[in-house]
């Protein structure tokens, strides 16, 4: 009799463990698969997100450029979530329009930048797992525009 109360025990166990991670994915079922195919192709520049700077509603990113030419980059970003090793696009609950302030800022060669992005206000607080932050850079104002995008990666526990 104990055994077979084990046993039913494990089975309940493992059926909550399979239901939970499932559920996961099923939340995530209805978002958009990413767009982005390439990522940090501007050479000589890079995105990383600062040690010990993520939370669920912000991080800090560092653009460093060891370019030889000043590079642009906006206010604008994206957040992308990977699951089953596919990035999907982290849904938007901001209710009515939004935007970025159109500003550009600029990073010399051989300089870098911290920025701080919180996006609460946009995404919510992130759930865990493991998501990337994308940024759109170029060398000069005429390159603005095209698919130059930055790409950092970073996990919320």
């Amino acid at each position: 009799m104990k055994s077979k109360l084990k046993f039913i025990g494990g089975l309940a166990l493992i059926w909550v463990i399979v239901s939970a991670c499932g559920s996961e994915n099923a939340n995530q079922a209805n978002w958009d698969a990413s767009e982005v195919n390439e990522v940090n192709n501007l050479a000589g520049v890079s995105m990383s997100v600062k040690e010990g700077s993520v939370s669920k509603a912000s991080a800090t990113v560092v653009i460093e450029n060891e370019s030889d030419s000043e590079v642009l980059y906006g206010k604008a970003y994206e957040l992308e979530k990977k699951v089953e090793e596919e990035w999907y696009k982290v849904p938007i609950i901001f209710e009515g329009n939004y935007g970025f302030e159109a500003i550009g800022y600029t990073i010399a060669a051989g300089s870098s930048a911290e920025i701080e992005i919180e996006w609460d206000w946009l995404y919510g607080k992130l759930d865990k797992g493991e998501y990337r932050i994308l940024k759109g850079a170029s060398y000069h104002m005429s390159d603005v525009g095209s698919n130059n995008t930055l790409a950092a990666e970073f996990t919320v526990k």
